[in-house]
Order: C-alpha cells, then structure tokens, then sequence
C-alpha cells in the first residue's frame, strides 16, 4: 500500500490448480526497476526506506515465511506499472493428511465470530 497510489488499486487473488493454491498480490504502484528486482528480497534493502519509514525487512521476512514451506517467492514489476509477487502452496487437505500420517498428535484452535480466541 506505501508504493500505491491512493487513486491506484491492490488486488489479491487465490486460484486452485490441481493439489495446489496459488496467491498473489497485484498493484499499480510505483513499480520496482529491472537492476533493483535481484536484490529485493535482501534484508535491509531499500533506499525508499528513508521515506517511507520502513526498514527493508518486509520481503525478507515474506520470502523466508514461503521458503520455509520449501515454495518460492515470485516477483514481477515495471516502473511506473506496478508489481506482482505471488507463491504457491500445497491445499490444505493434503497438507493436513502429510501432517497427519508423520504425527499423530492433534490441536484443535477456537475462534469467536469477532476474530478472538473463544473460551
């Protein structure tokens, strides 16, 4: 949202293809240039930081989050077009029965209607 106009739109989007679920995040924003795409992803990067108030730790963290599922973090972006950054995931289904079948242990989490933990 920092690099998106207020006049500009974000679209998120979740497609199934398969076993899988593919996510993604499109904007209109600035846009990131073709020598600063390889070195996103790096912790700390970012001469806009100054700016925006940020520290350069978001696409790091992001890409070490979905490398930690043993998936890949995906970027695609033109100046003054804006980006897209997507990854994708097995479903739920399968993920649960892999789990399943290594660990037989379970845990159950309850949430309330309004997002918090139920007693």
């Amino acid at each position: 949202m920092k690099f998106t106009p207020p006049d500009g739109t974000i679209t998120l989007r979740a497609d199934v293809s398969g076993r899988f679920v593919r996510f993604s995040v499109t904007d209109t924003g600035l846009g990131i240039g073709a020598d600063k795409l390889p070195r996103i992803f790096e912790r700390y990067f970012g001469e806009r930081r100054k700016h925006n108030g940020g520290l350069g730790l978001g696409l790091f963290i992001a890409k070490a989050i979905v490398e930690s599922h043993h998936e890949s973090l995906e970027v695609e972006s033109s100046v003054g077009e804006g980006s897209s950054f997507a990854f994708t995931v097995p479903i739920l289904r399968q993920a649960c029965a892999t789990n399943q079948a290594r660990d037989t242990r379970s845990t159950t989490t309850t949430t309330s209607a309004n997002g918090s933990p139920a007693a």
